[in-house]
């Protein structure tokens, strides 16, 4: 019988070496651990630094930012200040360091010199702020430290509003019947405001951060308002009105937006953020006030669903066309409040279109003892442009001073300038004896189309409070270009039946030259008669239909919405 090995304590010297190697690798990640404890902790005070560095950048040149500005502290103060406030990180005191600097729009890279991060300095203007952290911490179990080094940059990013193609530009008295008809068309339901009514609307404001504490809405804060969906004209309208009214708002405007609530019960629901354009979280937006006419339109245009309405019977104000044989008014999008950052905050101005169709007035002229009859074809288009308007500069300034106003700069830009286009033809008739012949004269002429430019350059318009105040809104690009149909001559090739000793045959024009003068004559008179339609279109419909639209004519109006958000930053890279 083999005896049993007596293998008792064997395992012992096995977790001797095996704790050993334990205690070993704990204590490297515990040494590990507390450096990336500092990486995590630099990356991070990095970060907070350069934010607050970076509000003292904004248009200044880099000594006033150095030796601080118009009561702003030198950057060597903030930075202090900031390193105390954030600066409880693990290991010993940080230090931090920063370089004023230029970041490449384009690319987003920083501007280098010999190979380095380039340090802007006296009179040169930067545009972004880099920090660097650098900390270290002694090791617990190996001997030593570790240590870590860490960047940021940041940069202002102020945020503005600004309204486009509003129609609070200017209530006047043929108004309140156009805009009751256009609301009237949208909401599908009896609009009838007075002009007094209109004047009050257009004079009210309602702030964003007043629409939040209204109880019918049930939303808390300004992100919750914005995902607000499911809303009718109706709820939106007596909530604007509830608004205006706790805020001490004019009562003709409260009473006006609870008659139009009472009739608006159609089923078409929107959302809050169908009628603005704002950046999400942006700052600028939570102070922004928001016209009350404004909201109203733009709510019964979201409402339609199409944001289009379209009207017929245009020709009745055009006298001169003795038959009509189309006409229509469409009228598209609602004006805009955009809010956000540069290069982000963007709106689209309201869009309008007329045309008719008809033909003039039969026209007769007596020339060479005959009678010659006119009559013309002509079509009349007026477009107003749908105007883009795209915020690209916030200037931020101690607003006490023009030189150091504050304000923006929207670059506003159409496919298409307001024009009035004019397409006619004429077909002249007649018959004339010219000695033992008769020429039977029957002639239109190639269709003729005149109009205004095709397009407009992207204009910046520029607003600085002060001077500029901002209730009175800018204009871009009025004037309406009156097309006019230049004078058409007949074709000397076109065949006319000429009648000799009972045989008749055709001829060109050009051999009756005394026929083809007066031919002329007639065109003439014609297009004088066809010129007077623009004349009228332009009267009938170019003023009226900019405001009913919403713009001014050939482009929009720009309000700035009091005042930039300037104290907005945002690391970079």
């Amino acid at each position: 019988m083999r005896r049993r090995r007596d293998e008792r304590g064997a395992v012992v010297p096995f977790v001797a070496v095996t704790l050993t190697l334990l205690i070993a690798m704990a204590a490297f990640a515990v040494d590990l651990g507390m450096q990336r404890v500092v990486r995590r902790d630099m990356q991070a005070l990095a970060d907070v630094v350069a934010l607050d560095l970076s509000r003292l950048v904004n248009g200044r040149t880099a000594a006033q930012i150095e030796a601080g500005y118009n009561g702003f502290p030198t950057i060597a103060t903030e930075l202090a200040r900031s390193v105390a406030r954030n600066g409880d990180t693990l290991g010993d005191p940080p230090v931090v360091t920063y370089k004023l600097v230029h970041l490449d729009a384009a690319t987003g890279l920083l501007e280098t010199a010999a190979g380095t991060i380039k340090a802007y300095s006296g009179a040169e203007t930067p545009d972004a702020v880099w920090v660097q952290a650098e900390g270290s911490v002694d090791f617990a179990f190996a001997t030593g430290s570790g240590g870590a080094v860490r960047a940021a940059v940041a940069q202002p990013s102020p945020s503005a509003c600004f309204r486009l193609g509003s129609y609070a530009a200017g209530v006047s008295t043929e108004d309140a019947t156009l805009l009751n008809t256009l609301l009237t068309g949208l909401l599908g339901t009896s609009v009838d405001l007075s002009l007094a009514s209109y004047q009050a609307l257009a004079a009210a404001g309602v702030g964003v951060l007043d629409l939040v504490g209204v109880d019918s809405l049930a939303v808390g804060t300004f992100d919750e308002l914005m995902a607000l969906d499911g809303l009718t004209v109706a709820n939106l309208l007596t909530a604007t009105a509830t608004a205006l009214q706790n805020h001490g708002g004019d009562a003709v405007a409260v009473s006006a937006l609870q008659a139009v609530a009472v009739n608006a019960v159609g089923p078409t629901t929107i959302g809050f953020a169908d009628l603005l354009s704002i950046a999400t979280g942006d700052s600028a937006a939570l102070g922004a006030s928001l016209n009350v006419l404004d909201l109203l339109t733009a709510a019964a245009f979201a409402a339609n669903g199409s944001h289009v309405l379209t009207m017929p019977g245009l020709g009745l104000l055009l006298p001169s066309l003795g038959t009509v044989s189309s006409s229509t008014l469409t009228v598209g999008n609602q004006p805009t409040l955009a809010c956000g950052a540069e290069g982000v905050a963007e709106a689209q101005s309201a869009q309008a279109s007329a045309a008719v169709s008809g033909t003039l007035a039969d026209i007769p002229v007596e020339l060479l003892l005959a009678q010659f009859t006119a009559r013309t074809t002509v079509t009349s288009s007026l477009v107003l442009a749908g105007a883009d308007g795209l915020l690209t500069d916030v200037v931020c300034g101690d607003a006490t001073a023009v030189t150091n106003a504050e304000g923006i700069d929207v670059q506003v830009s159409s496919a298409l300038a307001s024009s009035v286009s004019l397409t006619a033809s004429v077909r002249v008739t007649a018959t004339v004896d010219v000695g033992l012949a008769t020429v039977k004269v029957d002639v239109t002429t190639p269709t003729t189309t005149s109009r205004g430019p095709s397009a407009v350059p992207a204009t910046t318009v520029p607003f600085r409070h002060p001077p500029d105040d901002y209730d009175t809104a800018k204009s871009f690009a009025s004037g309406v270009v009156l097309a006019s149909l230049a004078t058409p001559t007949a074709d000397p090739d076109a065949d006319v039946e000429v009648t000799l000793a009972g045989v008749t045959t055709t001829a060109k024009l050009s051999a009756y030259p005394t026929v083809q003068a007066a031919v002329n004559s007639v065109l003439a008179t014609a297009t004088v008669a066809a010129n007077v339609t623009v004349g009228q279109f332009n009267t009938a419909l170019a003023g009226p239909l900019a405001k009913l639209a919403g713009a001014r004519i050939a482009g929009a109006d720009l309000f700035a919405v009091p005042r930039p958000s300037c104290g907005d930053v945002a690391l970079r890279g």
